[in-house]
């Protein structure tokens, strides 16, 4: 929400962590949980391409902010400023409620629902992308049948 109330940038999201603009990756979150001494510690690593140039080489479709806005002035001070704000804003919410709290917001920036996908470990061609469950995991739809997988599953391209 930070890119679209600072900038009315409207990020998508390639389950489960990458960012996309047209098509194109622009960034990505990992997450890390950790128990330590009976408490939850968690590390969050966001990335994201702002003023990457067209002559760097990435080894898949990518686009920078300042590719796709070019006249469009991002401050990263402000940013990084407002995606902290809004990860301490909906942290507890999200430990008190799961995922499902925020499955709506996810199903509108969802890039892959509906769409033909790889999965690396179905040996199937036909899979398409369905949506999210209320924990996060993805729904797809491998030669007719419904299946489930979660994290560490899967690895997804978007075919073209």
């Amino acid at each position: 929400n930070a890119l679209e109330d600072l900038y009315k940038i409207k990020a998508k999201i390639k389950w489960p962590n990458d960012l996309y603009l047209k098509n194109k990756k622009f960034g990505g979150i990992l997450i890390e949980t950790k128990i330590v001494n009976k408490k939850l510690s968690i590390v969050i690593g966001i990335g994201l391409n702002i003023f990457m140039k067209t002559n760097e080489f990435i080894n898949q479709e990518w686009t920078s902010l300042h590719i796709e806005k070019p006249f469009l002035e991002i401050d990263r001070n402000i940013l990084i400023s407002k995606i902290i704000s809004e990860i301490s804003n909906n942290l507890n919410y999200f430990l008190e409620k799961g995922f499902k709290a925020f499955k709506k917001d996810f199903d509108k920036r969802n890039i892959l629902k509906n769409k033909k996908v790889l999965v690396s470990n179905f040996s199937s061609s036909d899979c398409i992308a369905l949506d999210v469950n209320e924990d996060g995991s993805l729904n797809l739809l491998v030669d007719n049948l419904k299946q489930k997988v979660t994290s560490g599953e899967v690895s997804l391209k978007i075919q073209k």
